[in-house]
């Protein structure tokens, strides 16, 4: 499983962290989403071009890649759902190892 972190504008975040929106169009540049990773869907405001300090995760589920059903080649729709309990501490060790090796590796 990995750990991706994205941005993602006010309206979307807003509709995802209700639980409106079960589903992410990502352009598939990181090498490949897949069932089971996780995302950390950081809110970010275009305007001013900053985090806003509102987050949420979610977990891929199905993933459909582009080139067909009238989705362009290099892009994913991933089917997304909240994380468990057990998956959020995932998540959260992955990030805090993140930190931790950002870290040692200014120091």
């Amino acid at each position: 499983m990995t750990t991706h972190e994205l941005k993602t504008w006010p309206r979307f975040f807003h509709e995802v962290d209700t639980n409106q929106k079960g589903f992410e169009v990502r352009k598939d540049d990181r090498g490949g989403f897949k069932p089971w990773d996780y995302l950390v869907l950081r809110e970010w405001d275009p305007e001013k071009k900053r985090y806003t300090g509102h987050a949420c995760v979610r977990v891929v589920g199905y993933v459909m890649h582009g080139g067909q059903f009238g989705l362009s080649e290099g892009y994913v729709v991933m089917q997304i759902r909240e994380p468990s309990l057990g998956q959020m501490r995932d998540v959260l060790g992955s990030l805090l190892g993140r930190a931790e090796l950002e870290i040692q590796s200014d120091g």
